[in-house]
């Protein structure tokens, strides 16, 4: 665990040269408020359909030339880079800017602003790794997220759309992951985490890749530039919705269901909750699930082991954001490999607290360490799981598979690898982005708070294994 602490020392030694190529590199692009697009301070917000791409194109290839973006990503920058130029008067017009308060807001959480509308607009977009034009394309530029939205760097959706000139992005961005079609993407600033570490969500979902049976987005770490400004670090991430899963399982769009919230009575993020109303949950609510038959049942509808992986996760990191909120699961209505309901693993920023290290609530099945949490106001989020714990077969499965996650998944040795790994990547680029949002932590307590989820899982895995341990055995005898 001292090897993050020394990275500091090590790091620090390449500061000053880090700092005289970043000064030099902002010389350069900031020599322009507004890339020489003409501000227009009216907006017909309604008729952004009809505006002309290749008019975009025109009015922003002056600041997407190749000595730019040569300068860019070769002088200063080890990590990919995002390069996005857009319309100034779609950033910062009262009438139409997603950046400001402005005068069109829409609600949240009792604050009006522009920024919580989903206007989206076009946009230019580069990608580079490694000092080379990876492409160029023509998407929609939107805002993404909640509370965050709030933030002066604000989560970006980037879509690809027909109208734009391409329905799809055809690259394969992800390391280690086959994918190479996308329709949505996502620059993400850590969310609830983004003042802390940024990469938390990105680290907890990377610790679950290639070990668990639910749905994870995968991540890439970049260097954002807007309109020539340094924009800082982000995250790319997949969107996981009706488009991924049709890219990543050949499936038809219109016959997905995606479901959220508490499943006594679901949202619907996309499709219908006619089957699962009509089908499951009448099985979780009048029958009893002790009897083999009616398991018999629910595994016939649901894919159990998907869940068993996914609520072991949720609740070994200890994420009090979950399950009240940021919960959902998905299926096929027409595949019958993909016509199970399986879970969404997403938004886990509240996990990995050190001071949350001996929580357990495994539903009504057992609880320890909570008395000092809200936690009451969650339980229905448990609704599914306490009914199927009530199951020995279920029980024991779930107790095997919840050890397997201690002593592999979370193995104090491999999430640290993993978390040392992300800062490597990282490296002297937090200096910049932390003095560009002043709000960040300096590097050293940034280091100090990624030092702390360390801590919570060599702590946590031995505190909790001897509970898993003393149920499995339990369980067990009965």
């Amino acid at each position: 665990m001292n090897q993050l602490l020394v990275k500091i020392i090590t790091l620090f030694g390449f500061v000053l040269s880090a700092f005289l190529a970043f000064n030099a590199l902002q010389l350069s692009s900031y020599s322009s408020d507004d890339n020489g697009i003409e501000y227009v301070p009216s907006l017909d917000i309604g008729d952004t359909d009809s505006m002309s791409i290749d008019s975009l194109i025109v009015e922003t290839e002056d600041s997407t030339s190749l000595s730019g973006d040569s300068l860019l990503t070769q002088f200063g920058h080890s990590l990919p880079v995002v390069k996005i130029t857009i319309n100034e008067k779609y950033l910062w017009s009262e009438d139409s800017g997603l950046f400001v308060i402005g005068d069109n807001g829409a609600e949240y959480a009792g604050q009006i602003a522009n920024y919580y509308q989903d206007w989206e607009f076009p946009s230019y977009l580069s990608y580079w790794e490694n000092g080379e034009k990876i492409f160029i394309d023509t998407i929609g530029f939107r805002i993404k997220g909640r509370g965050s939205r709030a933030k002066p760097n604000k989560s970006i959706g980037l879509y690809w759309r027909d109208k734009y000139g391409k329905g799809k992005l055809k690259e394969q961005i992800f390391d280690n992951y086959p994918l190479e079609e996308f329709d949505r993407l996502r620059l993400r600033t850590g969310g609830s985490d983004g003042e802390l570490t940024l990469i938390k969500d990105a680290f907890i979902t990377r610790i679950m890749e290639g070990k668990t049976l639910f749905e994870t987005a995968s991540s890439k770490i970049c260097v954002l530039y807007i309109n020539e400004r340094y924009w800082g670090l982000y995250i790319i991430r997949e969107m996981l919705n009706t488009h991924h899963f049709r890219n990543k399982y050949e499936l038809d769009r219109d016959f997905i269901d995606i479901l959220q919230g508490f499943p006594d009575y679901p949202g619907v993020d996309d499709g219908t909750a006619d089957q699962f109303m009509n089908e499951v949950l009448p099985l979780f609510l009048y029958e009893d699930l002790s009897l083999d038959q009616n398991y018999v049942k629910v595994n016939e509808l649901m894919d159990l082991d998907n869940m068993i992986d996914y609520f072991i996760a949720q609740t070994y990191i200890a994420n009090v954001d979950w399950p009240d909120s940021n919960m959902k699961w998905w299926r096929s209505q027409n595949n019958t490999e993909f016509n199970k309901w399986k879970w969404i693993f997403f938004d886990v920023d509240f996990g990995f607290v050190l001071d949350r290290k001996e929580i357990l609530w495994l539903g009504n099945y057992y609880q320890v360490g909570v008395e000092n949490v809200p936690f009451p106001q969650i339980a229905p989020g448990y609704l599914l799981f306490d009914a199927l714990m009530k199951n020995k077969t279920f029980e024991i499965k779930f107790l095997e598979r919840y050890l397997y996650f201690i002593e592999d998944v979370f193995d104090p040795t491999r999430v640290e690898d993993i978390l040392q790994e992300m800062i490597d990547e990282i490296g002297t680029e937090w200096i910049k982005h932390e003095e560009t949002w002043p709000y960040y932590k300096y590097y050293d307590i940034w280091i100090l708070i990624l030092n702390d989820m360390l801590v919570f899982n060599e702590e946590r895995n031995q505190w909790i294994k001897p509970h898993i341990e003393e149920l499995l055995e339990t369980a067990r005898e009965e």
